[in-house]
Protein backbone atom coordinates (compact mmCIF):
# COMPACT_ATOMS: atom_id res chain seq x y z
CA UNK A 1 0.00 0.00 0.00
CA UNK A 2 2.89 2.45 1.20
CA UNK A 3 4.40 1.59 -2.46
CA UNK A 4 1.39 2.16 -4.41
CA UNK A 5 0.90 5.57 -3.07
CA UNK A 6 4.55 6.47 -3.23
CA UNK A 7 4.62 5.54 -7.08
CA UNK A 8 0.64 7.53 -7.82
CA UNK A 9 2.89 10.29 -6.00
CA UNK A 10 5.77 10.54 -8.10
CA UNK A 11 3.55 10.15 -11.10
CA UNK A 12 1.67 13.17 -9.77
CA UNK A 13 4.75 15.08 -9.44
CA UNK A 14 5.96 14.42 -12.92
CA UNK A 15 2.52 15.06 -14.24
CA UNK A 16 2.85 18.59 -12.83
CA UNK A 17 6.12 19.42 -14.03
CA UNK A 18 5.79 17.94 -17.60
CA UNK A 19 1.77 18.44 -19.02
CA UNK A 20 -1.43 18.69 -18.06
CA UNK A 21 -2.19 15.64 -20.26
CA UNK A 22 -1.32 13.41 -18.00
CA UNK A 23 -3.05 14.20 -14.34
CA UNK A 24 -5.71 12.33 -15.74
CA UNK A 25 -3.48 9.02 -15.81
CA UNK A 26 -2.42 9.69 -12.33
CA UNK A 27 -5.89 10.23 -11.09
CA UNK A 28 -6.70 7.17 -12.27
CA UNK A 29 -4.29 5.08 -11.42
CA UNK A 30 -5.06 6.26 -7.61
CA UNK A 31 -8.69 5.60 -8.15
CA UNK A 32 -7.91 2.03 -9.82
CA UNK A 33 -4.90 1.46 -6.79
CA UNK A 34 -7.20 2.68 -4.00
CA UNK A 35 -10.22 0.50 -5.12
CA UNK A 36 -8.14 -2.20 -5.73
CA UNK A 37 -6.78 -2.07 -2.44
CA UNK A 38 -10.22 -1.42 -1.61
CA UNK A 39 -11.38 -4.85 -2.51
CA UNK A 40 -8.71 -6.92 -1.40
CA UNK A 41 -9.32 -5.51 2.18
CA UNK A 42 -13.07 -6.57 1.79
CA UNK A 43 -12.12 -9.56 0.43
CA UNK A 44 -9.84 -10.44 3.48
CA UNK A 45 -12.57 -8.93 5.88
CA UNK A 46 -15.17 -11.55 4.06
CA UNK A 47 -13.26 -14.55 3.94
CA UNK A 48 -12.30 -14.15 7.67
CA UNK A 49 -16.16 -13.62 8.49
CA UNK A 50 -16.49 -16.26 6.71
CA UNK A 51 -14.04 -18.49 8.66
CA UNK A 52 -15.67 -17.37 11.76
CA UNK A 53 -19.42 -18.14 10.84
CA UNK A 54 -17.95 -21.43 9.68
CA UNK A 55 -16.29 -22.12 13.12
CA UNK A 56 -19.48 -20.59 15.45
CA UNK A 57 -21.86 -22.83 12.72
CA UNK A 58 -19.16 -25.54 13.66
CA UNK A 59 -19.52 -25.27 17.87
CA UNK A 60 -23.06 -25.06 17.52
CA UNK A 61 -23.24 -28.70 15.83
CA UNK A 62 -20.86 -30.12 18.11
CA UNK A 63 -23.22 -27.96 21.40
CA UNK A 64 -26.76 -29.46 20.17
CA UNK A 65 -24.91 -33.12 19.81
CA UNK A 66 -23.67 -32.80 23.02
CA UNK A 67 -27.45 -31.70 24.54
CA UNK A 68 -26.35 -28.08 25.35
CA UNK A 69 -28.87 -26.16 23.37
CA UNK A 70 -28.64 -22.82 24.51
CA UNK A 71 -25.19 -22.81 23.75
CA UNK A 72 -25.91 -24.31 20.04
CA UNK A 73 -28.12 -21.32 19.45
CA UNK A 74 -26.42 -18.94 20.55
CA UNK A 75 -23.61 -19.72 18.37
CA UNK A 76 -26.12 -20.18 15.39
CA UNK A 77 -27.25 -16.78 16.16
CA UNK A 78 -23.16 -15.71 15.69
CA UNK A 79 -22.75 -17.42 12.83
CA UNK A 80 -25.70 -15.56 11.08
CA UNK A 81 -24.94 -12.56 12.71
CA UNK A 82 -21.42 -12.84 10.52
CA UNK A 83 -22.80 -14.58 7.44
CA UNK A 84 -26.41 -14.66 6.97
CA UNK A 85 -27.95 -18.22 5.96
CA UNK A 86 -31.67 -19.29 6.41
CA UNK A 87 -29.61 -22.45 7.34
CA UNK A 88 -28.99 -20.53 11.14
CA UNK A 89 -32.50 -20.13 11.37
CA UNK A 90 -33.55 -23.42 11.21
CA UNK A 91 -30.89 -24.78 13.83
CA UNK A 92 -31.83 -21.83 16.16
CA UNK A 93 -35.44 -23.11 15.75
CA UNK A 94 -34.57 -26.59 16.50
CA UNK A 95 -32.45 -25.85 19.81
CA UNK A 96 -35.27 -23.50 21.14
CA UNK A 97 -37.04 -26.60 20.38
CA UNK A 98 -35.12 -28.88 22.66
CA UNK A 99 -34.79 -26.32 25.01
CA UNK A 100 -38.86 -26.10 25.37
CA UNK A 101 -38.96 -22.81 24.15
CA UNK A 102 -42.18 -22.29 21.96
CA UNK A 103 -41.61 -18.65 21.38
CA UNK A 104 -38.11 -18.82 20.27
CA UNK A 105 -38.43 -21.66 17.80
CA UNK A 106 -41.36 -20.17 16.36
CA UNK A 107 -39.64 -16.59 15.73
CA UNK A 108 -36.54 -18.56 14.32
CA UNK A 109 -38.86 -21.46 11.96
CA UNK A 110 -40.71 -18.29 10.63
CA UNK A 111 -37.46 -16.52 9.74
CA UNK A 112 -36.28 -19.63 8.36
CA UNK A 113 -39.24 -19.39 6.21
CA UNK A 114 -39.19 -16.11 5.16
CA UNK A 115 -35.70 -16.14 4.17
CA UNK A 116 -36.29 -19.61 2.32
CA UNK A 117 -40.01 -19.57 1.57
CA UNK A 118 -39.67 -22.75 -1.05
CA UNK A 119 -37.60 -24.53 1.44
CA UNK A 120 -37.36 -28.98 0.85
CA UNK A 121 -38.62 -29.24 4.13
CA UNK A 122 -41.10 -26.11 4.22
CA UNK A 123 -44.20 -28.43 4.62
CA UNK A 124 -42.75 -30.04 7.86
CA UNK A 125 -41.23 -26.48 8.95
CA UNK A 126 -44.81 -25.19 8.69
CA UNK A 127 -46.26 -28.23 10.45
CA UNK A 128 -44.34 -27.23 13.62
CA UNK A 129 -45.13 -23.32 13.29
CA UNK A 130 -48.94 -24.21 13.49
CA UNK A 131 -48.40 -26.57 16.44
CA UNK A 132 -46.05 -24.20 17.82
CA UNK A 133 -48.57 -21.28 17.45
CA UNK A 134 -51.28 -23.78 18.90
CA UNK A 135 -48.88 -23.54 22.60
CA UNK A 136 -48.36 -20.04 22.80
CA UNK A 137 -52.00 -19.66 21.90
CA UNK A 138 -53.06 -22.43 24.63
CA UNK A 139 -50.64 -20.01 27.09
CA UNK A 140 -52.88 -16.74 25.96
CA UNK A 141 -50.24 -15.66 23.78
CA UNK A 142 -49.64 -14.75 20.05
CA UNK A 143 -46.63 -13.97 18.18
CA UNK A 144 -45.60 -10.65 16.68
CA UNK A 145 -42.79 -10.04 14.19
CA UNK A 146 -42.05 -5.97 12.76
CA UNK A 147 -40.25 -6.07 9.67
CA UNK A 148 -39.16 -2.97 7.73
CA UNK A 149 -37.37 -1.06 5.34
CA UNK A 150 -34.82 -0.17 5.88
CA UNK A 151 -34.55 -2.21 8.90
CA UNK A 152 -34.00 -0.21 12.19
CA UNK A 153 -37.29 1.24 12.65
CA UNK A 154 -38.21 1.94 16.69
CA UNK A 155 -40.82 -0.70 17.21
CA UNK A 156 -43.40 0.71 19.74
CA UNK A 157 -46.36 -0.95 21.71
CA UNK A 158 -49.05 0.63 23.83
CA UNK A 159 -47.31 3.60 23.41
CA UNK A 160 -43.89 2.01 24.37
CA UNK A 161 -40.91 1.06 22.56
CA UNK A 162 -40.21 -2.37 22.65
CA UNK A 163 -37.03 -2.49 20.13
CA UNK A 164 -36.02 -2.11 16.75
CA UNK A 165 -36.90 -3.87 13.20
CA UNK A 166 -36.81 -6.54 12.86
CA UNK A 167 -38.33 -7.36 16.15
CA UNK A 168 -40.21 -10.44 17.49
CA UNK A 169 -42.82 -10.48 20.55
CA UNK A 170 -45.47 -12.16 22.16
CA UNK A 171 -48.42 -10.16 23.46
CA UNK A 172 -51.77 -11.11 24.66
CA UNK A 173 -54.54 -11.50 22.40
CA UNK A 174 -56.53 -8.17 21.38
CA UNK A 175 -56.08 -4.40 20.75
CA UNK A 176 -52.85 -2.65 21.81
Amino acid sequence: MVQRFRTASVLASFVLAFGSATPVVAEQQRAADTSESKRAEDATLDEARLREAEARHAEGVAAYAAGRYKEAADHFLRADALVPSAAHSYNAARAHEKLLDAAGALRHYRDYLRRKPNARNGAEVRRRVAALEAELVARGLRQLTVISTPPGATVSIDELPVGVSPWTGELPPGTH
